[in-house]
């Protein structure tokens, strides 16, 4: 687990930006239908874990940063 933990770090926003264009270019092209609970739920769930990582980047890149 500690390999996988140390791989992510630096790409968890990237892998989740990706994830997040290619599930709103879906949503676009019509694969799946947005009136469904389920599709807004986990577009608010990347959309927060995106801004969550990138906040968390910004902190560790400050002059305090680990």
């Amino acid at each position: 687990m500690g390999k996988i933990l140390a791989w992510l770090s630096g790409k968890k926003t990237y892998i989740t930006a990706v994830l997040l264009a290619v599930f709103n270019f879906g949503l676009v092209m019509g694969w799946w239908d947005d009136s469904n609970q389920v599709i807004i739920a986990v577009n608010s769930l990347l959309t927060a874990l995106g801004i969550g990582f990138l906040r968390a980047g910004v902190t560790k890149s400050g002059p305090n940063g680990k």
